[in-house]
């Protein structure tokens, strides 16, 4: 009677273990078929968050230094304003003011952003529509409405609204206006003195 039931015992652990067997045989093929077969493998994670460049913290950055950017260009202060852009910086003025069309390099933009500020009496510049969006793991855009109003004692008033595009670069930390586009979609009364320039 104990033999029958050593006998039993030794059945059910041969099985047991020839159980135990297969399913690791089984786990090994299915992994090393990942390998082997180019068209199968292992389940990918999607990262849902890897398209949304950069995290708020960078948005909300960028968008403090637009907001000081038009202050300093309302606060008639171009050097300021022009701390902003980068080194290699390209600034483009578009659109239908034709004698202010053309690409600047920083310098270049700071000139005429002094020329357009501060060659007049009044200037003032009102912002809408602002939107920043990350484009990238280092780069962000943003766009503005702005609604220029200035007068000048040779020329009178003068109106104008722009479209304002901004594509800024992460360098450390330090968000910096690579590339800018000022579309001039519509001016109206006389163009003041820069127009000259």
């Amino acid at each position: 009677m104990a033999d029958g039931r050593e006998s039993q015992f030794r059945i059910s652990v041969v099985v047991f273990s020839f159980i135990g067997l297969v399913v690791v045989a089984g786990l090994v093929v299915s992994t090393l078929g990942w390998f082997w077969n180019p068209n199968t493998g292992p389940p990918t994670q999607t990262n849902s968050s890897s398209q949304t460049y950069p995290g708020g913290t960078d948005i909300e950055a960028v968008r403090s230094n637009v907001l000081n950017y038009i202050t300093y260009i309302n606060d008639r202060n171009p050097p300021a304003a022009g701390g902003f852009y980068g080194v290699s910086s390209i600034i483009s003025w578009t659109g239908v003011a034709e004698p202010w069309m053309g690409n600047y390099s920083k310098d270049g933009a700071i000139v005429r952003l002094n020329q357009f500020t501060n060659e007049t009496s009044y200037f003032r510049a009102v912002y809408s529509g602002l939107v920043v969006v990350g484009t990238g793991p280092s780069s962000i855009r943003s766009t503005f409405l702005l609604n220029v109003n200035e007068s000048s004692y040779l020329a009178g008033a003068f109106g104008a609204n722009v479209t304002v595009t901004q594509h800024w670069e992460d360098f450390g930390g330090n968000w910096l206006i690579q590339q800018e586009n000022w579309d001039f979609t519509s001016v109206s009364g006389v163009c003041p003195p820069v127009c000259s320039h």
